[in-house]
């Protein structure tokens, strides 16, 4: 019988730092302009309405009824986690934000491993379109995410909030 596994490297893949990475440049806008523009960096969450739950009771309740059962496990396999979940995405804002307004850069679909999937606003995003050739969606990397937060920062729809917030917090 032929062994058709693939030669393994023992080479570590790259940890994805990019939840520290985002935290510490929204941390960084606050000192930036003084304390008059701020950036959060958060996970995205939602509030159920009661219309909402009545409306989709089947659909919820649906999934429930067809996994109510619990797979058995090889004895092996049992204590073991499911390296699935590292794949498992969680989805974060980035938005800046003053007194008065707020607006979000961009939406991260985040996973423990790399690539991550960047949701760019419109605006920024037809801009870069326009100037840059590396991916502006799926990033495969820490360097890759800090050369494109560069980008997202320095576009002229990015310093044209950032200016007009910073002008309206000082009247």
């Amino acid at each position: 019988m032929n062994d058709l596994w693939p030669n393994f490297s023992q080479n570590e893949t790259e940890e994805n730092k990019s939840i520290e990475i985002l935290r510490e440049q929204a941390r960084a806008l606050e000192k930036k302009t003084n304390g008059k523009v701020k950036a959060t960096f958060s996970k995205i969450e939602y509030r159920e309405n009661l219309a909402s739950i009545t409306a989709n009771a089947g659909k919820i309740f649906a999934p429930l009824l067809i996994n109510a059962q619990d797979e058995i496990l090889d004895d092996e396999l049992q204590q073991k986690k499911d390296f699935n979940e590292l794949y498992r995405v969680t989805k974060y804002k980035f938005e800046i934000f003053n007194d008065s307004y707020r607006f979000r850069l961009f939406t991260l679909n985040h996973r423990e491993v790399y690539p991550i999937d960047l949701v760019l606003d419109e605006g920024i995003k037809s801009e870069l379109a326009a100037s840059s050739s590396c991916s502006l969606n799926v990033v495969e990397g820490n360097s890759e995410l800090e050369s494109l937060l560069i980008l997202i920062f320095t576009s002229n729809k990015v310093k044209t909030v950032v200016g007009r917030m910073m002008k309206e917090s000082s009247t």
